[in-house]
């Protein structure tokens, strides 16, 4: 569900309101963190609801700030550097290759997605 809200809020801030796409980014992932941790406490791991919520939720957006310096580095990485040579090297536009900053959103999205499971698992609510 975090994917869905970052890549709407993200999408929606940059194509219809015209946000740079790393403020619509930022916006995205902020949105998902926040709805994360409320899905994480009361789904994902509902045996750890009886321990005290400021100290995971403390925990929860210290593992979210690694996760969204990694995800900006993405953003920027992919979308700068990886997409434009591999478009370059099979000959694809850029629009053929799901647009200027999707495929970068969409990485970002799977390497902090690894990672916050990770470290949450392990760290927040173990």
């Amino acid at each position: 569900m975090g994917t869905v809200t970052d890549m709407l809020i993200t999408v929606a801030l940059f194509e219809v309101v015209g946000l740079h796409v790393i403020f619509a980014g930022v916006c995205g992932f902020v949105a998902a963190a926040s709805q994360n941790f409320y899905l994480n406490r009361a789904w994902t791991f509902p045996e750890h609801r009886a321990f005290n919520a400021s100290v995971q939720m403390a925990r929860f957006f210290c593992v979210s700030a690694v996760g969204f310096v990694v995800h900006v580095a993405m953003l920027l990485l992919v979308g700068s550097y990886v997409q434009p040579f591999f478009v370059e090297m099979v000959g694809l536009t850029s629009e053929s290759f799901l647009g200027d900053y999707k495929l970068a959103k969409l990485s970002a999205i799977g390497v902090v997605l690894l990672w916050n499971f990770s470290a949450n698992k392990f760290w927040t609510f173990r």
